[in-house]
C-alpha cells in the first residue's frame, strides 16, 4: 500500500499542560503527538481532534491510551515504536485511519471504537499480539503484510464491505480468533502460507440473509475452518482487479484442497456444496451433454431421490399421452394382457353424463396401467410387437428406454444402501 510518509508533525496552536488532560470536548486546533516518548503513563479523555493528527518516528516508552474520544479528520500512526501497552478504546474515527510499519513490542489494542472511514493496518508486527474486540469498521478494513505473534482478536468485530486479511506472517503463537464476528460481505485471506494454528470462521456471524464471500488463494487451506452453507469462494491473486482473473488450474487447486480438508473435517454437507458449485463451474467453462445430464438427472450424484421423482414425472406425462391413444397402442403396436377395450375417446360425447365420467376415470386408470406396464419392463415380448404403426412403435420404445435407465439407476441406488 503506497501512501505519502509525512514527517512534519502538526504545531501546537494551544500551549497545554498537565490540567488539560481528562477534561471533556477539549479542541486542539494543531495537535500532535509529541510527547508521548516520555516515562510516564498517559490517557487522553473526552477529546476532539478536530485536525489531521500524524504520529510518525516516535518511540514510546511508557504506556499511552487514547479513550472515549473523537476524530473528525485522518489520522497516520507510522514508522513509530512501542515498547508498552498503547491502545484506543471507545473512540470514534470519522475518516481514514492509517497504522503502518509500526512496532507493537507489547499489546496493541483497538477496541470497542467506531471506525467510519477506511481503516488499514499495513506492514506492521505485533510482537504479543493486538486486540480489535468490540469496534466497528464501516468501510474498507486492510489487516495485511503484517507480522503477528501472539494472539489477534477480533471477538464481536463488526466488518461491513470489504476485509483484506492477505498476506500475514504468523507464527506458532499465533493465533487469530473470530469469535462473534461480524463478517463482511467480502474476505480477503489469500496468501496465507505460514498459519499455524487453525483460523475458525464458523464462530463469526454473518448479516441476516447474507454469505460472505472469501478468497483463499495460496493460503494454507487445511488451517482453515468454514461452514460453506455461508460462505462462497471467490478467486483473484495479487495483482488481480476483477474476480475472474484466476486460471482454471489454480482454481481446481483451491477448489480440491478445501473439499478434502471438508472431508478430513467431517464436514460432509460442506464438501457436497463445493463439490457441487465446483462441477457446475466446470460445466459452464466446457459445456457436455453428459455434465448437463448429471447435473439435472441427480445433482452429479447428490440427490439420487431426484431419480424417483424423475420417474413419476415420465409416467404423469406418458399416461397424459396414452390417454388419447390407448386403444391404437394396445390393438395395434404392443398388447398388455387384460386391459379391456375402452370406448373410443371420439365418441365419448354420445354418453350420458354419469356414464361418461365413470368411462373417463377407467380410461385414465387403464392408460396408467399401460404406461407404467411399459415402462418397468425388464424386456418387450417380441410376439406381442406389432410394427405396422411407426409411430406407436417408436413411441412405446422410449416409453421401454426411459423406463429400462431409471429401473437401473434405481436398482443401483437400493444396492448400495
Amino acid at each position: 500500500m503506497n501512501h505519502l510518509k509525512i514527517i512534519i508533525l502538526v504545531c501546537l496552536s494551544f500551549v497545554y499542560n498537565e490540567f488539560a488532560y481528562g477534561q471533556n470536548d477539549i479542541k486542539f486546533q494543531d495537535f500532535a503527538f509529541q510527547y508521548y516518548q516520555y516515562n510516564y503513563n498517559k490517557t487522553l479523555r473526552h477529546i476532539i481532534f478536530d485536525k489531521v493528527v500524524y504520529d510518525t518516528g516516535k518511540i514510546y516508552k511508557s504506556p499511552f491510551y487514547v479513550d472515549s474520544s473523537h476524530f473528525t479528520k485522518e489520522i497516520w500512526l507510522d514508522v513509530n515504536q512501542y515498547y508498552l501497552k498503547y491502545g484506543f478504546a471507545n473512540d470514534t474515527f470519522e475518516e481514514n485511519v492509517i497504522v503502518s510499519f509500526d512496532t507493537f513490542y507489547n499489546s496493541a489494542a483497538f477496541v470497542n471504537s467506531l471506525f467510519r472511514g477506511p481503516v488499514i493496518f499495513h506492514e506492521n508486527t505485533y510482537m504479543i499480539g493486538a486486540q480489535f474486540d468490540r469496534s466497528v469498521f464501516n468501510k474498507y478494513f486492510s489487516f495485511n503484510l503484517n507480522y503477528c505473534h501472539g494472539p489477534i482478536r477480533f471477538v464481536s468485530t463488526k466488518f461491513s464491505g470489504f476485509a483484506d486479511f492477505s498476506d500475514m506472517q504468523e507464527d506458532n503463537s499465533t493465533w487469530i480468533n473470530f469469535s462473534f464476528c461480524q463478517l463482511p460481505d467480502t474476505l480477503d485471506f489469500s496468501y496465507n502460507t505460514s498459519i499455524a494454528n487453525e483460523v475458525d470462521f464458523t464462530t463469526a456471524t454473518l448479516k441476516e440473509g447474507k454469505i460472505c464471500y472469501v478468497n483463499l488463494y495460496n493460503t494454507n487451506i487445511s488451517k482453515i475452518k468454514i461452514d460453506y452453507r455461508h460462505f462462497k469462494l471467490y478467486f483473484r491473486d495479487r495483482y488481480g482487479n476483477a474476480n475472474d482473473t484466476l486460471s482454471d488450474p489454480k482454481r481446481k487447486i483451491i477448489y480440491e484442497n478445501l473439499i478434502k480438508c471438508f472431508l478430513d473435517k467431517g464436514q460432509k454437507e460442506d464438501a457436497e456444496l463445493l463439490d457441487v458449485e465446483y462441477q457446475d463451474y466446470l460445466l459452464s467453462r466446457k459445456w457436455s451433454l453428459s455434465g448437463w445430464v448429471s447435473k439435472h438427472w441427480y445433482l452429479y450424484g447428490y440427490r439420487k431421490y431426484y431419480i424417483f421423482c424423475w420417474a413419476a414425472m415420465f409416467i404423469t406425462i406418458f399416461s397424459i399421452v396414452t390417454f388419447f391413444c390407448l386403444n391404437c397402442l394396445n390393438d395395434n403396436v404392443y398388447c398388455i394382457e387384460h386391459i379391456p377395450y375402452r370406448y373410443p375417446f371420439r365418441d365419448l360425447h354420445y354418453l350420458q353424463s354419469r356414464p361418461r365420467v365413470f368411462e373417463l376415470f377407467r380410461r385414465i386408470w387403464y392408460s396408467f396401467v399401460y404406461t407404467a406396464s411399459v415402462f418397468f419392463l425388464f424386456s418387450l415380448r417380441v410376439e406381442r410387437i406389432k410394427y405396422k404403426n411407426v409411430l406407436g412403435f417408436m413411441y412405446v420404445i422410449v416409453v421401454y428406454s426411459i423406463g429400462l435407465i431409471c429401473i437401473a439407476y434405481m436398482a443401483n441406488i437400493v444396492l448400495q444402501k
